[in-house]
């Protein structure tokens, strides 16, 4: 299969008014539907398109509400409401007159405070380059992680059939063209749910809603560095998994954190 860089993605849009159009092809598919991170980087980029790129995400609201299957999508973008540093965007993206997924971005200026800046520090894991790679598996592992290399530092592979709660994944886009922002919202989402890695055989699954803080931090190094999203599984029930989860620099600096319901189908 012929793989579709995302900043190639991005440059074959389209943009009419209010509405964004992609082309979305196979290779960025999870199952049936678009990788969630793809969904919502597309949509990100749609919102910046339609009401202006000036002020940096803070915050991403999205509910997975259908399939977004390859071939022609478009994302239809409102601006709710904008005050003198906080825009809110809402994205809806469409599949023929369906909607797929439903966003909603904070999009923030920079505010002065009296508290001092301050955020956690990563906890320790194996150095990356001790760590083996994993391995991508035409039919068995999802479309999209041909675009993502990964290690595995703590917790269990999918569908392992472990017992682990916390998950660390080293990982990088095979893209050097993408900016700082979009790349956190992809790569807040490539890892795969930590529930999964309970399930003994493939066993299907799907993000029900997700939301993602971004924090301000410097750019990556280089495009070829490492960065590491560490998850916890802290509850489960009913057949839906809560999961938390923190997406780090390259240098270490915590660069957004994300929280998901997702749907497990055993």
């Amino acid at each position: 299969m012929l793989l579709t860089p995302f900043s190639a993605l991005l440059e074959s849009r389209r943009h009419l008014g209010n509405t964004v159009f992609y082309d979305l092809p196979e290779d960025w598919l999870q199952g049936r539907t678009a990788f969630g991170g793809v969904s919502a980087a597309l949509a990100v980029q749609a919102m910046r398109d339609v009401a202006g790129a000036d002020r940096p995400l803070r915050g991403l609201q999205t509910s997975f509400i259908g399939p977004v299957p390859a071939g022609k999508l478009r994302v239809e973008v409102r601006v709710v409401r904008e005050g003198r540093a906080m825009r809110q965007v809402e994205a809806a993206v469409k599949v023929g007159e369906e909607t797929a997924c439903l966003l909603l971005g904070s999009f923030g200026l920079a505010r002065e405070s009296v508290i001092p800046a301050f955020a956690p520090a990563q906890a320790a894991a194996p150095a990356v380059d001790t760590l083996r790679a994993t391995p991508y598996l035409p039919g068995i592992s999802p479309a999209f992680t041909q675009h993502v290399e990964f290690r595995w530092a703590a917790g269990d592979h999918p569908f392992s059939g472990g017992t682990a709660r916390d998950m660390q994944v080293y990982m990088r886009l095979r893209d050097e063209a993408i900016d700082h922002e979009l790349l956190c919202v992809l790569l807040g989402d490539a890892a795969p749910p930590v529930a999964f890695g309970h399930f003994d055989r493939p066993t299907p699954g799907s993000s029900v809603t997700w939301a993602l803080e971004l924090l301000p931090c410097m750019p990556a190094p280089s495009p070829d560095a490492w960065w590491r999203h560490d998850t916890e599984m802290f509850a489960f029930s009913a057949g839906y998994s809560h999961e938390r989860a923190a997406l780090w620099t390259p240098q270490g600096e915590l660069a957004a954190v994300g929280y998901q319901i997702v749907a497990v189908f055993g």
